[in-house]
């Protein structure tokens, strides 16, 4: 009899083990549940997917419990129900796609999804449940929650406190079940946690910057090592910090000294989604010229050589006598690495062969000397003259529509921003561009956008702080949204200042990654391409640019002319807290969704008080006497009947009344004749029925005279 009791007490054991387990899958789903929440423009009911997601691995348990036949035949209709929904239910298709394009970083369109994220999180428990409880690897998913909370700030996914806290918990307690560290470590590694947590939300900035300062020495060390160039021509927008390494990139030298910052492009962008710039498709543009205005047929070859030469010749060309010789600006490239070629605006390319390696050379006007008279062009000129006209309203037709597109997707506040703001002319437009940037924040560790953001809106609305090419994304698709031909622009940015004079008369600047740049740059009619500064890291000061109106632009500059509202809701001093807490999960967020998790929680806890308890009563119905006499017995002790029981079952016969609720001294007796009829004679069906008969009678009557707290803990044990 005592060993029945003791067999059964460590199979008892091994069902506590396994119920924690549960417990801690339950938080790791839930965990991944919450995660959805850190994306913003993703909407779901957390009380409508929280149950079914918490509830997964105890249904997945019960499955497990039944037969072979009806385990298979469960196992296959759940994955069937999983590999065919998305297939035979479109709405859900099209919000797992939704959810996808979040993930991979694209904004969200704010519908909802809670099917999709309903979906993906059970699949995450399922998998969870089948690697820990069926396969025994513990190993995978602690690799993965810990990499994922690792690496997701540098991924500039912010995945909130409540989604950490319950990683959190998942990792150190499993550890503790799968034969880590003893509970007081455990409890340390606990307080070490929320420690750490609440330092970071007490100063956030001080933590992140340091973060930041150890990142640029990292990348700053890796990029000497392995003598990878700054990327300043593959148009993606930066979501990270900025750490130049000061090594030198170019060398440009002129044979004067020239006025103004001299800028170098190597990289013009055309079509813009969610961070990334296209380059600019000139040769589509070339094609549309010639198919819907020009048709030159045979001279179709010389638009390109005009377009690009054109501002150069006729300021060139056309004022001869004021203009004689145009800057020659030779430039080396020093970086081996670097195919890329950097080309001065109003600028033709030289033909000299003799430079060197890696050396080019451009004959350019500055931009405050350009002008263009067509009245006063030579009649010797004319015909060339009147070519060119042709090739640029015929340019100016085409890149209306080419270069004035704005996605429709993840700029809505923006958008909304320039329509609140009805503005017409070029000055007034630049004035509003400026008067926004103003109110932003320049730095070249911001933090790190979220995926899942457009960053030239992240940058405007809610980080308020970034470098050059948040600054020229933001002033690029403004003036796009008033119709403006804009396009982005990157290369160097070298300031005259850093031109200094040598001993043959000409003058050199060695230019460095600290110079890498970008900018927007705007069609005018008469003067081409040419660029805006709007970074406060250019040369500051009034953008000058041939063809402005400077006096119409400083008045349309007065302050308070422009409705910016919206962008002032928020502090820039405010901007590094919220870049780091992430969109729509922290902070105060983060606290309300622990709220609501604790108050779903007592609900999901009564719902699985109920089936834990359904679970159990099937076992009883197939257990012999002896094991109920077992089961009876730890039902008395859990309710503080049996301080001290035997395991011959004399305790019950000192003082059955008092011992046993709900039974006599002669059903007591009669029960323990049972169970010795059993032990010795076999196991009968009629005595094992009347044997559960008396063991539900005794545990309903004791449960009824049990304390509120004692009956949650009767019916979780599944005694009843």
């Amino acid at each position: 009899m005592e060993k029945t009791a003791v067999i059964w007490s460590k199979q008892n054991k091994e069902k506590k083990f396994r119920a924690a387990e549960l417990f801690l899958i339950s938080a790791a789903a839930g965990g991944f549940l919450l995660f959805f929440r850190s994306l913003e423009g993703l909407h779901f009911q957390l009380w409508l997917c929280l149950p079914p997601v918490l509830l997964c691995p105890w249904i997945l348990a019960r499955i497990g419990r039944m037969e072979r036949k009806r385990r298979r035949l469960a196992a296959g209709c759940a994955g069937a129900a999983a590999c065919l929904l998305p297939v035979l239910v479109p709405a859900l298709r099209e919000q797992l796609r939704m959810v996808l394009e979040q993930l991979r970083g694209r904004p969200g369109t704010g519908a909802a999804a809670d099917g999709a994220v309903l979906y993906l999180s059970l699949l995450f428990a399922a998998l969870v449940f089948l690697l820990e409880i069926r396969a025994g690897l513990h190993w995978p998913l602690y690799v993965l929650t810990t990499a994922y909370l690792l690496l997701a700030p540098f991924l500039g996914i912010f995945p909130g406190m409540a989604t950490v806290f319950l990683f959190c918990i998942f990792q150190i307690s499993f550890w503790v079940l799968q034969g880590g560290p003893r509970l007081s470590m455990a409890g340390l590694l606990s307080l070490l946690f929320a420690a750490a947590l609440l330092l970071v939300q007490l100063n956030p900035e001080w933590f992140y910057q340091a973060a930041f300062a150890a990142e640029g020495y990292v990348q700053r060390t890796v990029k000497r090592m392995q003598g990878s160039p700054v990327q300043v021509n593959d148009g993606t927008v930066s979501r990270g910090n900025l750490y130049p390494t000061g090594e030198e990139k170019l060398e440009i030298s002129s044979a004067t000294r020239p006025e103004e910052t001299v800028y170098l492009k190597s990289f013009s962008g055309g079509a813009y989604e969610n961070g990334v710039w296209q380059p600019a498709q000139e040769e589509e543009v070339y094609e549309r010229m010639e198919d819907n205005t020009l048709h030159w047929g045979e001279y179709e070859s010389w638009i390109p050589g005009m377009l690009e030469n054109m501002y150069f010749m006729l300021s060139l060309d056309i004022r001869w006598e004021e203009v004689q010789h145009a800057a020659a600006l030779q430039i080396r490239n020093l970086d081996s690495s670097d195919d890329n070629t950097y080309v001065p605006y109003l600028s033709m390319r030289g033909r000299m062969t003799n430079l060197g390696e890696g050396v080019s050379l451009y004959f350019y006007q500055p931009r405050s000397e350009m002008e263009v008279d067509w009245d006063a062009i030579p009649e010797s000129y004319r015909m060339y003259a009147e070519w060119y006209r042709e090739a640029q309203q015929a340019y100016e037709k085409e890149i209306q529509q080419e270069y004035t597109r704005v996605p429709e997707a993840g700029t809505e506040r923006l958008s909304s921003l320039c329509r609140e703001n009805p503005l017409e002319s070029l000055e007034e437009i630049t004035a509003f561009i400026l008067q926004i940037l103003g109110e932003m924040h320049y730095t070249r560790t911001p933090g790190l956008f979220p995926l899942n953001q457009d960053p030239a809106e992240y940058f405007l609305f809610e980080g308020r702080e970034g470098y050059c090419q948040h600054f020229a994304s933001a002033a690029v698709l403004i003036y796009r949204f008033y119709g403006i031909p804009a396009r982005y622009a990157a290369g160097y940015a070298v300031p005259a200042s850093d031109f200094e004079q040598e001993a043959d008369g000409s003058w050199s600047a060695s230019v460095t990654d600290e110079e890498a740049h970008a900018w927007p740059e705007i069609f005018m009619e008469d003067y081409g391409w040419m660029p805006v500064e709007v970074s406060p890291s250019g040369d500051g000061g009034t953008p000058s640019y041939a063809g402005l109106d400077l006096s119409l632009l400083e008045q349309f500059s007065k302050p308070g002319r422009f409705r910016t509202g919206a962008l002032s809701a928020q502090p820039a001093e405010a901007a590094p807290t919220k870049a780091f807490s992430g969109a729509g999960d922290g902070g105060t967020a983060d606290f309300l969704i622990l709220a609501e998790l604790f108050l779903l929680g007592l609900v999901v806890l009564a719902a699985l008080l109920f089936l834990k308890g359904e679970f159990q009563r099937p076992a009883v119905s197939h257990m012999d006497a002896r094991e109920i006499f077992t089961l009876l017995r730890q039902a008395l002790r859990a309710a503080g009947k049996l301080k001290k029981a035997g395991g011959d079952g004399r305790e019950f016969l000192m003082c059955p009344d008092e011992a046993v609720p709900g039974l006599d001294g002669k059903e007591v007796e009669n029960l323990l004749e049972i169970v010795r009829e059993e032990a010795y004679s076999g196991h009968s069906a009629e005595k094992g029925k009347e044997a559960r008969m008396l063991y539900r009678k005794a545990v309903k009557a004791l449960y009824e005279k049990l304390p509120f707290w004692k009956k949650i803990y009767f019916r979780w044990k599944g005694f009843l």
